[in-house]
């Protein structure tokens, strides 16, 4: 019965993120229907930092924008700043493009892997990264929630994703930057999050938790 209870539940949550009423009330953003997700568990977390984060005049970047863009539009709507949004997938970008012009903003999304088409640098850096270790994201058989292996696989342990992004960033994060990272708890742990931050050089300022969300979102800046 417990097991069943686990399977409606997780059932439910996708059906509900695939709402586009719900995105609207959640996050103010405008959303064509269709099958895809159109936010997750760190993607609410986020929002709470990035609104407390955000000031006018800041030049933000986010990466892994998906199909929807819907944290970069939801500051458009809310900051003027200068914003950026990337993700590697071209289908993704394509339709976050379309999602952007539906909610009259104005903001640059460009397809890229990471950093490798993405010039200059900004006060705020995002990602709602990907973290789920190949086999674990295999067993779980995740290939029939996400689309493609780009939406969720963060390598063998599931940080080696995290760890390029880590490494190239310091290139594109002003001084007194700041980057926010998100990921879930219960696939990647806090503490060796943190141990590999402070081992690439970040200082760890906070971590963001919300009650009942096995998310996290980890704010650093350089040391």
């Amino acid at each position: 019965m417990k097991i069943i209870r686990k399977q409606v539940t997780k059932i439910l949550n996708r059906l509900l993120r695939k709402i586009a009423f719900l995105s609207k009330v959640l996050f103010g953003v405008k959303i064509i229907g269709g099958k895809r997700i159109h936010w997750d568990f760190t993607t609410l977390i986020l929002k709470k930092v990035l609104k407390k984060r955000i000031r006018p005049g800041h030049k933000v970047l986010e990466i892994g924008t998906g199909p929807h863009a819907i944290l970069s539009i939801y500051i458009a709507k809310r900051v003027l700043c200068d914003i950026t949004a990337c993700d590697i997938n071209a289908e993704y970008v394509e339709n976050a493009m379309k999602t952007a012009v539906m909610n009259d903003v104005s903001l640059k999304i460009v397809q890229s892997d990471l950093f490798e088409n993405i010039e200059g640098k900004f006060d705020i850096i995002f990602w709602n990264s990907i973290y789920i270790p190949y086999k674990i994201g295999k067993s779980l058989d995740i290939d029939n929630i996400c689309q493609y292996e780009t939406d969720w696989c963060g390598g063998e342990t599931g940080f080696e994703s995290i760890e390029r992004f880590l490494q190239s960033s310091h290139n594109h994060l002003k001084s007194s930057g700041k980057i926010l990272l998100g990921f879930n708890n219960l696939y990647l742990k806090e503490n060796i999050v943190k141990q590999k931050c402070e081992g690439l050089g970040f200082l760890i300022e906070s971590v963001s938790r919300k009650f009942l969300n096995p998310s996290r979102v980890i704010i650093i800046s350089k040391i």
